[in-house]
């Protein structure tokens, strides 16, 4: 019983002896961690197991630190400062220490100092090009390579920079910027493959008696650099080149006078000879290089009078002022002449020389209208003929026509009625028994040559427009 008792003392004296010695490195060790930081710790990837505050402090110091930063491009060196990285200091120290939360604030600087740095690198540059469609000279389209680009991704380069800490040296051309289509592009393969398709064909044009086939270098500027076909461009060609090569309605009209044989140019009125059907043609020309077939005819629609020929005027009304006569021509060959009235002594009310077109034909018309006079009139006839002229923006009716004057017979034998009030207001009058005879032998479009400079000393100005004509030698 003696020696149980003895050993239970023992006991607990070892235990009070352990537990106070327990307590005493408990408050040694509190008392150590108030001036150093715990086993296995880090800040920043830095071991500062143990270490005091000044002693970290220095340890950190050493790497947040303004550091060399080398860049390689294009055979020359380029080198940068990178500022700090850390808001470093012992306070802050002192505060992880206390907080346990072991992590530094950013330089509030860093971001700006270091893009400014970055930014400021002189680097040599060169724009990349996309590689493209190109046609080749008459055979087909190819693909230009693209030209790689030397322009520096500045904000990658510096996030590179901050994320790879450790890192000295890093090489421009890892972050060049890449161009958007290569050679080697899907997109551009299957692009390349369609616009070839659509220029490797043979599409024959039948205009109005003649032909033509389209080249392939005119089907490779409707095709733009994704290999679609732009319903402009064909449009605008077809309005343009091809219809100033062939049409003839911008022609000028190559006339001879039946009685000198002289030949003179005058004005197209615009509305003397046809042209081809832009919209007609360019939709005709977009479907058959769509089309699956390599060889297509097509025959482009023709508006106007496919007979006229500006250059070989063979169907006429020939006017001559100075001897007040008219004459009717079919095939070269006069079928008619008639005594006529033309426009009253003043360059206002003149019948203008030049090339004109009968508009449209018309029976029992009335005639309305205002004279120099101020008065107003309504004429009517059993016959009206109004004759197109040309205005800057095409043919017009100037109001001058063909027409009959039941109240002029006596007038029609004199060859100055023009210079008295039997003359008209700029119409062509003609004895009333004779009209219907003109009627029979004209047709719309058929053209009126005007002839004579007889309102030269006229009062006035003129009021429509004035061809004389130049003589040429064909």
């Amino acid at each position: 019983m003696k020696k149980n008792a003895t050993f239970i003392k023992r006991l607990l004296i070892t235990f009070a002896f352990l537990f106070g010695l327990v307590s005493i490195s408990g408050i040694g060790y509190q008392f150590f961690r108030m001036s150093h930081f715990a086993y296995g710790e880090t800040i920043e990837g830095q071991n500062i197991s143990l270490l005091n505050l000044d002693d970290a402090y220095d340890k950190l110091a050493k790497i947040n630190k303004e550091r060399k930063v080398t860049i390689l491009n294009a055979g020359k060196t380029y080198t940068i400062q990178t500022p700090p990285r850390f808001d470093l200091s012992k306070e802050i120290l002192q505060k992880c220490l206390s907080s346990g939360k072991m992590k530094l604030p950013t330089n509030p600087h860093f971001q700006s100092v270091l893009t400014s740095r970055v930014k400021k690198l002189p680097f040599s540059e060169e724009k990349g090009k996309n590689a493209y469609l190109k046609f080749v000279q008459d055979e087909a389209f190819t693909i230009v390579p693209e030209v790689k680009s030397t322009v520096v991704d500045r904000e990658k380069l510096e996030k590179s920079i901050e994320s790879n800490w450790s890192t000295q040296t890093f090489y421009a051309k890892d972050f060049y910027i890449p161009v958007s289509v290569s050679e080697k592009d899907p997109t551009l393969l299957a692009e390349l493959k369609k616009a070839n398709a659509e220029v490797d064909k043979e599409i024959t044009l039948k205009i109005n008696g003649q032909t033509m086939v389209i080249p392939k270098n005119t089907l490779a500027k409707f095709i733009d650099a994704k290999g679609e076909i732009i319903d402009k461009l064909v449009y605008n060609w077809v309005a343009g080149p091809l219809n100033d090569k062939y049409s003839t309605l911008k022609q000028s009209v190559h006339w001879t006078n039946p009685k000198t044989k002289k030949t003179y140019e005058y004005k197209n009125n615009g509305a003397y000879g046809w042209d081809i059907n832009y919209p007609d043609g360019q939709k005709q020309i977009v479907n058959a290089m769509k089309s699956e077939k390599k060889n297509i005819e097509l025959t482009l629609k023709i508006d106007g009078n496919k007979e006229a020929n500006p250059r070989d005027v063979k169907d006429f009304v020939y006017i001559d002022l100075h001897k007040q006569m008219e004459y009717i021509y079919h095939d070269n060959k006069q079928v008619l002449s008639t005594r006529i009235i033309s426009g009253r002594n003043n360059k206002g009310t003149a019948t203008t020389p030049g090339f004109l077109t009968i508009g449209y034909k018309d029976r029992n018309a009335h005639l309305k209208g205002q004279g120099l006079d101020g008065k107003k009139y309504d004429v009517p006839v059993s016959y009206w003929e109004p004759l197109l002229s040309r205005g800057t923006n095409g043919p017009y009716y100037t109001g001058i026509g063909m027409h009959d004057s039941n109240n002029k017979e006596l007038g029609f034998q004199d060859i100055d009625a023009w210079k008295t009030l039997l003359g008209s207001n700029g119409c062509i009058n003609h004895p009333p028994h004779i009209m219907p005879k003109v009627w029979e032998n004209t047709f719309q479009g058929m053209a009126v040559i005007i002839r004579g400079d007889i309102y030269q000393d006229s009062p006035g100005s003129y009021d429509k427009p004035v061809d004389f004509g130049k003589e040429i030698t064909e």
